[in-house]
């Protein structure tokens, strides 16, 4: 019997590897949960979930690195949330009807 393995690309596998990561810690899944409806700042998600400023950025930049999770500046505060569902849409000019852009 011979079999081989699927092939994978290594873009692939270095996508899946970062995706698994990220959705490894119950933390980050509650992050992204508190991240479907608005956006925070650090400091507010550290409050929130009772743990170190330095520990909610690294939390962050695991998510960020899977794509998970995108940022947005105002001023000198950087705020984070869940990407907008839509292909190719950056926060500054997504033009898609997305739930998560204010109607007001």
């Amino acid at each position: 019997m011979n079999m081989t393995a699927p092939s994978l690309r290594p873009d692939d596998s270095d996508e899946l590897a970062a995706l698994c990561k990220a959705a490894g810690d119950p933390l980050r899944l509650n992050v992204l949960r508190a991240l479907a409806n608005d956006s925070f700042g650090v400091l507010e998600l550290s409050r929130i979930f009772a743990i170190g400023q330095s520990g909610m950025s690294h939390h962050l930049k695991v998510l960020a690195q899977a794509d998970l999770v995108a940022t947005r500046r105002e001023g000198n505060a950087i705020f984070t949330d869940a990407p907008c569902p839509t292909p190719s849409c950056s926060a500054a000019s997504c033009t898609a009807p997305c739930s998560k852009k204010s109607t007001t």
